[in-house]
């Protein structure tokens, strides 16, 4: 069996083609027309030096490829299988009539031209060891999210890429094992890497509305080592801009499959020496006929994406992962402004904060990002004692152009989310309903679940219709939509928690989803999953239980541009697993809710729950062991009670009066409203970090973080200043994929099968 071979960007020689162009002149007239310059006078003179210039170089190589092959063609040649290395893998999808000629050249012609553009990137051959070696060394350098393996070329050749500084520093550290070569290439871009991921994204937005043919010839795809799919063509073809070049796997697999004849097409002869190298070290998987058995029952491992692209399409975001949103501003205008230009959706922590203070953070955004430019929105927490805070809250999204909230800690659909759902929605010409806000919201009950995978409440709809907030039109059209594009499981999460198992409920999430997808608009919601995630282990879990989109917390907390003290930072980067506890949560104190709180060196858990049983077992202060109450004003509340309720009328009598009159006539309330206090105060003292007030600091924190502290310990991302939390989140998700990637081919590993 032969395979042709088409040669990638490096083959390009000054003269090369010179004998096509007189043969095709049609082609090279049309070739010309398309990409804007004479291609003879490109390849035989490189005018300027522009053969080395990657958005001239591609298209070159790209023609003279394929005037190469045509030649071949009309003198006998016919190809069982077709691969090309990087850039040449689109000589072999025309090849394979997956793409016609002129359409790949367009694409080639954006191609070189977006990476012609990238910045500040760099690659290098690494000639001698082998590719776990180079990436032990990468590892031990601490350097996972800023250098990758490009191409995988043979066992003996490599070829890094990632930001220019540090490929030059890691030399050093791949020089100590024995390397041979450490050559730097001449180029600007980090290219094969996930610093590709802009590039992608506008590519693929072109590739959108190109048609693709299923391949009548098997074309082996860079980034799996395995034929083009008929369901995954466009996704593979994107998927190599930011994905390694996985040129020996390819080969090997050829190899498996029986080709024993390679034709190399192309000016510079290099792919048949790599390929001599792959066959002198290439060891046979298969060597009898039972092993051959084993295999034919091997299933197919096709590439995989983490979680759901609808996601990424609706969010406008390079990947399902999501920063969640975390009270009084610890996910800080700052953290969503990084995240944003790093293309991940994130939420403001908005809990706890003043309208004024809010407005300024979302100005501060909007005036980083733009309005609609990049992925962002603001959190609304449920506020059971002042629901018209959650319609201020709302309002005030709507006039500053906010399209996307988090919902966080609601046990039902309240006015103020059916008022952001419905405002604007309307009808296109085509008579579908158009919705330009988006709700994600935290949910953990399935009964809950299932009231906000309902049409808005009609009542509610009528109230807000009457009070003048939606049109007669939005009132009309408001049961042709259901209250969420996303729900998002929440499982035993930082702050509030209802302990949930993410094993049980997210599949009993999905199942509800499931029994209720008749109707259309239920089916396309997406599930994602929240709690516990601070690993790549338990990402893809995550993924694996079916999610969408994961959503972190705890883990952004200790981050550089988190809105917490240091002190705080410096305690959780320090934890580990089994340094959380539960307390009762102070804007729910009443009903018993629960957070899940940092432990390790404070008593806020231990005091927080000591209020909340006096609470429950006394009907007022007055109750209480005179004893008992003399000891919390000493060393809880360092204050006398009569001061803390000074304070509080003072603070009701601006925003609520009727707390104050309910506190009067009912002591059990006034009690409650005194020891809510104390919750209020923990929380300023952490975020202010108070180290003579320590041991009551209020951190909500999950076990994931001190997973993630065990897992990056040793590395740079021990210090929690070296965590940034768009790299943060980067790292997670390489690692996820390279994780995933690791157990699929244990799992499907021909001894699997025997």
């Amino acid at each position: 069996m032969k395979a042709v071979v088409f040669e990638g960007q490096g083959s390009q020689r000054v003269g090369m083609g010179k004998e096509l162009f007189n043969m095709y002149p049609e082609i090279v007239q049309q070739a010309s027309n398309i990409v804007g310059f004479d291609l003879v006078d490109l390849c035989l003179r490189n005018p300027d030096k522009k053969l080395k210039n990657t958005e001239y170089t591609q298209p070159a190589i790209f023609v003279v490829n394929h005037l190469q092959y045509l030649k071949e063609s009309e003198e006998g040649l016919i190809a069982d299988f077709a691969l090309g290395h990087s850039l040449g893998e689109y000589n072999a999808l025309v090849l394979g009539k997956v793409l016609d000629f002129e359409t790949a050249l367009h694409l080639v012609k954006l191609r070189g031209k977006l990476m012609g553009k990238a910045e500040n990137g760099g690659m290098a051959a690494v000639i001698g060891i082998e590719s776990h070696e180079i990436h032990s060394a990468i590892v031990r350098a601490s350097m996972e999210n800023e250098v990758f393996i490009a191409n995988y070329n043979s066992k003996f050749q490599t070829v890094i890429s990632g930001i220019d500084e540090s490929i030059r520093s890691l030399e050093e550290e791949i020089k100590k094992i024995g390397v041979k070569l450490f050559v730097p290439l001449n180029v600007s871009g980090a290219f094969h890497t996930p610093f590709m991921e802009h590039a992608k994204i506008e590519f693929s937005s072109e590739l959108e509305n190109i048609h693709v043919s299923n391949p009548e010839v098997q074309v082996i795809s860079n980034v799996t080592a395995r034929p083009y799919e008929s369901d995954s063509l466009k996704e593979l073809i994107v998927s190599q801009i930011v994905s390694s070049v996985k040129w020996r796997h390819s080969i090997e697999y050829l190899l498996e499959n029986g080709v024993s004849d390679f034709k190399e097409i192309g000016p510079s002869g290099a792919l048949t020496k790599m390929i001599v190298n792959i066959k002198q070290d290439y060891k046979p998987l298969i060597e009898n006929q039972m092993q051959k058995i084993v295999a034919a029952k091997k299933p197919e491992v096709k590439r995989f994406t983490l979680g759901n692209p609808a996601f990424q399409k609706e969010y406008n975001t390079v990947s399902t992962y999501v920063a969640g949103s975390m009270y009084k501003g610890i996910s800080s205008k700052e953290l969503v402004i990084k995240m944003a230009k790093a293309g991940h959706l994130s939420f403001l922590g908005t809990g706890g904060m003043t309208i004024s203070e809010i407005e300024s953070d979302i100005k501060t955004i909007q005036d980083a990002i733009g309005i609609h430019d990049r992925p962002y929105g603001m959190n609304l927490m449920c506020n059971l004692m002042k629901p018209q805070f959650e319609i201020e809250t709302i309002q005030l999204y709507l006039r500053k152009g906010i399209t996307i909230i988090e919902a966080s800690a609601f046990f039902k659909v309240t006015k103020s989310l059916v008022l952001f759902r419905l405002k604007g929605i309307h009808l296109d010409s085509r008579q579908k309903i158009v919705a330009p806000n988006r709700i994600i919201a935290k949910i953990s009950r399935p009964e809950v679940a299932e009231a906000f995978l309902s049409v808005p409440p009609q009542k509610i709809v009528e109230e807000l219709f009457s009070e003048g907030l939606l049109s007669l039109n939005e009132k009309l059209l408001s049961d042709r939509l259901i209250m969420v594009t996303d729900i998002c499981v929440e499982a035993d999460s930082g702050g509030h928690t209802d302990q949930a198992n993410p094993f049980t409920v997210i599949t009993s999430i999905s199942a509800l989803r499931q029994r209720l997808s008749q109707n259309p608009l239920i089916s396309e919601v997406r599930i994602g999953s929240a709690g516990g995630i601070g690993t790549p282990q338990a990402m893809a879990a995550a993924y694996m239980l079916g999610a969408d989109f994961v959503l972190t917390g705890s883990i952004n907390q200790a981050t550089v541009e988190a809105g917490t003290s240091d002190m705080v930072k410096e305690m959780l980067a320090n934890i580990d697993v089994y340094d959380t506890a539960y307390a009762p949560a102070g804007d729910m104190f009443e009903i018993g809710a629960r957070v899940q709180v940092l432990k390790r060196g404070v008593f806020f858990h231990v005091r927080a729950n000591k209020l909340y049983e006096l609470y429950k077992n006394h009907s007022s202060l007055e109750e209480i062991d005179p004893d008992v109450l003399s000891m919390i004003e000493k060393k809880y509340f360092k204050r006398s009670i009569e001061e803390i309720w000074k304070e509080t009328t003072t603070y009701f009598a601006k925003s609520n009066p009727s707390e104050i009159e309910k506190a009067n006539r009912v002591p059990k309330h006034k009690m409650g409203l005194i020891f809510r206090w104390y919750f209020v105060h923990t929380g300023r003292l952490a975020l202010s970090g108070d180290s003579s007030q320590k041991v009551d600091f209020q951190v909500h924190c999950g076990p994931a973080m001190g997973a993630f502290n065990q897992w990056v310990k040793g590395s740079k991302l021990e210090d929690w200043r070296n965590r940034k939390v768009d790299e943060v989140a980067n790292i997670l998700i390489n690692e996820t994929h390279l994780y995933l990637e690791e157990r699929f081919d244990t799992m499907l590993s021909p001894k699997q099968f025997l």
